[in-house]
């Protein structure tokens, strides 16, 4: 039977059938965008390809689709959980307010879509809030992060991404007004405060992350909420 090892960043997948890791491999192979116009392919050198499972080893956040190719091909596997500081958090409920808005039932069910998502036995709070313009992603958003404060160890953080300036300076606002009793820190635009919640630009983190201040700051990160991910970081 599989293995499969489960921990905060990677998976390790142990005792796959060749046949198997045949099979999984091609699902996580993909071509890279632009990479017909590299020298390396050019060359020869490199067949414009990046395969997300290497080594027997994917990224966590992608486990519902190795999960999903071995229940295609009836594959008996176990998941083990060796994740570390995993929270498990209290769903919302009807009639639930963020700072001076009280959440539809379908923000509701959005939320605790997140909240009690589970991967077969063991707790998965990963997912996407797939919802309609003007339908408030950021209020059913603040509502899931309100539930991680609850639970949240000490000195631990949210990290909330966002792709624009000009988003960045409106999610600090809005955060100031619902989370009145909490500092909102903020990364980019020249500056670096860290806070409970934590505001960042993909471009700044990017540019420190050699820096010991992005590898502190990163060790304290125990949730990542990327706002607009379906329009942007492509």
């Amino acid at each position: 039977m599989i293995e499969i090892l489960v921990n905060n960043e990677k998976c390790k997948v142990e005792d796959i059938k060749p046949f198997i890791w045949k099979i999984v491999t091609q699902r996580f192979t993909f071509e890279v965008p632009g990479s017909r116009f590299s020298p390396a392919y050019r060359l020869g050198r490199w067949d414009g390809k990046k395969c997300f499972f290497d080594r027997n080893v994917l990224a966590t956040g992608l486990l519902p689709i190795l999960i999903q190719v071995l229940d295609e091909y009836e594959e008996p596997y176990s998941l083990i959980d060796n994740r570390e500081d995993s929270l498990e958090i209290d769903p919302i409920e009807n009639n639930y307010k963020v700072g001076d808005k009280i959440l539809r039932e379908y923000q509701v069910n959005a939320a605790n879509s997140i909240i009690s998502n589970k991967l077969k036995d063991i707790p998965f709070m990963i997912g996407i809030l797939h919802m309609a313009t003007n339908s408030g992603k950021t209020a059913t958003a603040e509502a899931i992060m309100m539930q991680i404060i609850k639970k949240l160890p000490k000195d631990n953080k949210i990290l909330f991404v966002v792709p624009t300036q000009e988003l960045l300076f409106q999610t600090k606002q809005n955060f100031e007004k619902d989370f009145p009793d909490l500092f909102i820190g903020s990364i980019g635009a020249g500056k670096w405060s860290e806070g409970i919640i934590t505001i960042a630009l993909i471009p700044t983190l990017s540019k420190n992350i050699k820096e010991k201040k992005f590898k502190n700051f990163a060790k304290s990160v125990i949730a990542v909420v990327i706002d607009e991910v379906t329009n942007s970081y492509k």
